[in-house]
């Protein structure tokens, strides 16, 4: 009898704190489908691309695609840590759990990739005709739009791990407090001590308390309940990855994170491409390449384009033409952070009236000095 009582009380104890669903396996498929971009939309991106519009291609994205499949990344991780905080997880289940948030990073950052291999590739093909020159043949093209979109796509890959190893760790927090307690439930009453089993509930009630502390204090859990990634992410990312501000937040999320690194990332596209199209210039204009608020902006981009020269703000792209024509030059504003990844200027070719204008600048201020006027391209 005391045998049959004892096992009917074990079990109770199993059901307070046992998780008896079953965890679903994610459907990798599904999802790519559903945030595939479709024939229509992507044609529609290309023609703003290709119209001089890359970052309105980008919000559009983002708005039809991109801030979808975020959010439903993040309510993986979401329903992960949901699971942990209420009931003891098997190891069958908990591997189904990371399981699915594994095939969800895959699939996120498979699709996201994907997605700008093709905006790289259309804004390739627009700097190319823009330089009205087709500097770049197909196979240098082809080549700069893979290896631009590889580099985003391992950024994303990047992020995205980061966020579901950080909640991994969270889980196993949570589950290692409530496996601890159910098996000291467990133990007391295995044992003949009837005094000892009224400290079943005071183990239950503080192993729920040690539960909401972490809910309140935990930096992972409470940015991800919220969809976002935690700011400290800055201190782990690679070398030369897209730059994201995070202000005073501690978290940011995934969806605005993504659309803040795309900018960073479109900015140093465009950064390389024109230094590659500018081909043998010996001039470049320095411009305004978006107008998104910044926290504060920065003081060597503030100087060049304070600084002008019959007009136009100029950087000259060898130390030789800056000291000539008494402007910046490209390897010292680069060292003091212009064009970085989260710059927003960027350099471009002057027209061949300007040029022209330039060199008739150079004849009339060394009229004195012949040694010094050199032809300017």
């Amino acid at each position: 009898m005391i045998g049959g009582v004892l096992k009917k009380k074990l079990i109770e104890i199993q059901k307070e704190y046992q998780f008896q669903g079953k965890i679903e396996p994610f459907d990798y498929d599904a999802l790519e489908l559903k945030y595939n971009i479709d024939q229509k939309d992507l044609e529609y991106i290309r023609k703003l691309i290709l119209g001089g519009q890359p970052e309105e291609a980008i919000d559009f994205y983002m708005k039809n695609y991109g801030t979808g499949l975020s959010k439903e990344y993040m309510a993986q991780l979401q329903y992960a840590l949901e699971l942990s905080e209420r009931k003891v997880l098997t190891k069958e289940q908990m591997n189904n759990i990371i399981s699915n948030m594994n095939k969800t990073q895959e699939a996120t950052t498979k699709n996201l990739y994907d997605s700008y291999q093709k905006i790289s590739d259309y804004y390739t093909q627009a700097k190319n005709i823009a330089s009205g020159a087709y500097n770049l043949a197909s196979g240098t093209a082809k080549y700069l739009a893979n290896l631009n979109a590889r580099r985003f796509g391992e950024h994303v890959g990047f992020v995205s791990y980061f966020a579901m190893h950080r909640v991994t760790m969270t889980m196993m927090r949570l589950q290692w407090y409530l496996q601890r307690d159910m098996s000291q439930a467990q133990q007391i009453w295995s044992t003949d001590k009837p005094e000892e089993k009224s400290k079943i509930r005071e183990i239950i009630n503080k192993t729920r308390q040690m539960i909401a502390n972490i809910k309140k204090t935990d930096s992972t859990y409470i940015a991800t309940k919220k969809g976002g990634i935690e700011s400290d992410i800055k201190s782990y990312l690679p070398e030369g990855s897209p730059e994201v501000s995070f202000g005073e937040e501690d978290y940011m999320p995934l969806s605005d994170y993504l659309r803040e690194s795309s900018d960073s990332w479109l900015n140093k596209v465009n950064n390389e491409l024109e230094e590659i199209l500018i081909g043998d210039s010996d001039v470049v204009e320095y411009v305004w390449f978006t107008h998104r608020p910044v926290t504060k902006d920065r003081v060597i981009c503030k100087e060049v384009l304070g600084q002008e020269l019959l007009g136009k703000s100029l950087v000259a792209m060898s130390q030789e033409v800056a000291d000539l024509l008494d402007i910046p030059y490209i390897d010292d504003i680069k060292r003091q952070g212009a064009m970085c990844n989260f710059c927003r200027h960027t350099i471009q070719q002057l027209d061949k009236d300007f040029i022209k204008l330039l060199n008739e600048y150079v004849k009339e201020k060394y009229k004195d000095e012949p040694e010094k006027q050199q032809k300017i391209q």
